[in-house]
């Protein structure tokens, strides 16, 4: 009976020191979750949560500094200017779409429009082009699709839904033997076009690494090839001779004097 309260109370013991710990792992739980941000990218948000923990805006700079990139180290400047709006199709400089006024399937085929706004970075180990669309964008050539297609009768959708305005997010990774995408919109779709929503809810981001450079191989340089002006032994020898030339020509001209 005495043993089974010595151990109990042993229990007891080890539990009462394990309180501090398990304390402490509570609150570092309730700190993590207090820190985390308070926006999720594809839901309807008009945000996403970086590196630092904290919510930022939908754009170039921001997808940059803030984003999953930021990991990776660099510092390289950001440099970003306004370009007439890209194409939309595979030959087209961004290939991607912002805003698109379309139905839920695929037919009949979306109007679209492009990115009117370039921002560049490069490093000694990677690349990064991203192009989003400047604040206070109009829309014109865009909208007077749209105008057109709502005069002569409309988008008619094959699921029987009106069409609407959905807002575009692509962002890509390559790596030496790896490609990521993400795409989807932060944004919920709207009936009428949201310039907010466009201007500051689209973007396409490419971030490429470099493919790794072997390192040069030295230049193969022959040696020099010695000749018998330089060649100690060589010239001993020239000198030999030269030396028995002459003695063989005072002994036949001192024979012939005698």
């Amino acid at each position: 009976g005495s043993r089974i309260i010595v151990l109990s109370a042993i229990n007891l013991t080890s539990q009462i020191m394990h309180l501090p710990m398990l304390a402490l792992f509570i609150l570092a739980a309730i700190s993590a979750a207090a820190s985390a941000c308070n926006c999720t990218w594809g839901a309807g948000t008009d945000k996403f949560c970086g590196t630092d923990n904290e919510c930022h805006n939908f754009s170039c700079a921001e997808w940059y500094q803030h984003h999953a990139y930021a990991r990776l180290g660099f510092t390289e400047t950001l440099t970003c200017k306004d370009i007439d709006t890209t194409a939309i199709g595979p030959d087209s400089e961004s290939f991607y779409t912002s805003v698109s006024y379309r139905c839920q399937d695929p037919l009949p085929p979306p109007i679209q429009t492009g990115f009117n706004r370039k921002c560049t970075a490069e490093g000694p180990t990677f690349e990064y082009t991203c192009y989003e669309l400047s604040e206070g964008t109009q829309f014109l050539t865009f909208m007077s699709e749209v105008d057109s297609t709502i005069r002569n009768g409309g988008m008619n959708c094959t699921d029987g839904k009106d069409p609407f305005f959905k807002y575009h997010l692509t962002s890509i990774e390559i790596r030496e033997n790896s490609e990521h995408s993400l795409s989807g919109s932060p944004w919920n779709a709207t009936a009428d076009l949201d310039k907010v929503r466009a201007t500051t809810g689209t973007l396409y981001s490419i971030y490429q690494k470099k493919p790794r450079t072997a390192a040069p191989t030295p230049a193969f340089i022959p040696p020099p090839t010695t000749s018998s002006s330089h060649n100690p032994i060589a010239a001993s020898k020239n000198w030999l001779t030269m030396f028995v030339a002459v003695s063989l020509h005072c002994a036949v001209m001192y024979s012939l004097l005698f």
